[in-house]
């Protein structure tokens, strides 16, 4: 089952917080003094990391197909010139030139030094939204610093209970699964996935 929010009252648990701040705070001030957007999203699997970062994308603009979005290990060293040249370039697409890189803490250190240089070198209007499952301290520490942190934690298993009744699981069986998640609302709604039988009745 997948579930993509589109404003922060869509999110769960500490991730809607983070995404109201971002809306309303973080964006706009970056807006007006033109400073770039930098921000690293951390904490464990399956809790929104991913999700809140789709979601400033679509902040600023972003254009599916249209702006960069690599995993960890695809950012090599071979490629660093030619991301460097188009975070300057820009883009016709959005507003923002964006790039998001996933699991940021799986770049080669050989190519993460040289993306410390293409984060200090960004303009106005540009954006780089990293994800990572590590905790803070974790990550090499002049990789963070970088940043704008954003450790979070996993919504209550009220909360994803709540959020399977909404997307048509029933209370019993939306009880049951939101407890063996762990926090988890990924595997949760995996798990729902696995059950037609107990979506309610339209």
């Amino acid at each position: 089952m997948r579930y993509e929010p589109k404003c922060a009252a869509d999110f769960i648990g500490p991730a809607r917080q983070w995404a109201e701040w971002i809306e309303t705070t973080h964006i706009p001030a970056c807006r007006a003094s033109g400073s770039p957007v930098k921000l690293l999203l951390m904490g464990d699997p399956g809790i929104g990391k991913s999700a809140l970062a789709n979601h400033v994308v679509r902040l600023l603009g972003g254009v599916p197909g249209q702006f960069l979005r690599l995993s960890g290990t695809q950012v090599k060293m071979e490629i660093m010139d030619d991301l460097a040249r188009q975070m300057r370039i820009g883009t016709l697409f959005s507003e923002f030139t964006i790039l998001q890189i996933e699991e940021a803490d799986a770049v080669p250190d050989v190519a993460q030094t040289r993306l410390l240089t293409l984060i200090d070198d960004l303009g106005a209007k540009t954006a780089v939204i990293c994800t990572s499952n590590c905790a803070p301290g974790q990550l090499n520490p002049r990789f963070q610093t970088r940043f704008c942190n954003i450790v979070l934690k996993a919504p209550p298993v009220e909360e994803i209970s709540a959020l399977l009744v909404r997307l048509g699981i029933g209370k019993p069986a939306a009880t049951t699964i939101a407890g063996m998640s762990l926090g988890n609302v990924r595997h949760a709604l995996g798990e729902a996935d696995k059950a037609p039988l107990m979506r309610m009745a339209a």
